[in-house]
């Protein structure tokens, strides 16, 4: 029981480690596919459509 405990524990911090390098990517606008100074890429139609829904 300790070794799952261990495994999940590891597992744990390495999701936490992937977010949390990967917001600072999106946030620094390295290494990332999309980051926050990209605007969004569909026309003003497109968001009037989605914000009806």
């Amino acid at each position: 029981m300790r070794v799952l405990f261990l495994i999940y524990g590891v597992v744990s911090y390495l999701v936490f480690l992937l977010v949390f390098v990967y917001s600072l990517g999106f946030v620094g606008d390295v290494f990332v596919p999309r980051s926050v100074s990209h605007p969004a890429s569909g026309g003003l139609g497109q968001a009037l459509l989605i914000d009806i829904r």
